[in-house]
């Protein structure tokens, strides 16, 4: 049995009333409109994180300690940044 190719796309800091193919005509979104048109959304699902790094963190395992691992190093960084 053969398993299907699938490609993941994440946009960064994007709302979901940002694109168009999703009922928002006032923006003009025609790559992720085509994307909608010819694959799949998901239009009930949630964000492991607010920033970019740590939400992406969250998809290489299921496990929240590789989670935890993997972005509390990333967080403090920025955390001692801003200080």
């Amino acid at each position: 049995m053969t398993h299907p190719n699938i490609i993941l796309f994440i946009t960064d800091q994007q709302r979901y009333d940002t694109i168009g193919g999703l009922g928002f005509p006032v923006m003009q979104t025609p790559n992720l409109d085509r994307f909608i048109r010819e694959g799949v959304t998901f239009d009930n699902c949630y964000c492991t994180a607010p920033s970019c790094v740590p939400s992406r963190a969250s998809f290489f395992k299921n496990s929240p300690l590789d989670w935890y691992a993997r972005t509390i190093p990333v967080l403090m960084f920025f955390l001692d940044a801003l200080s």
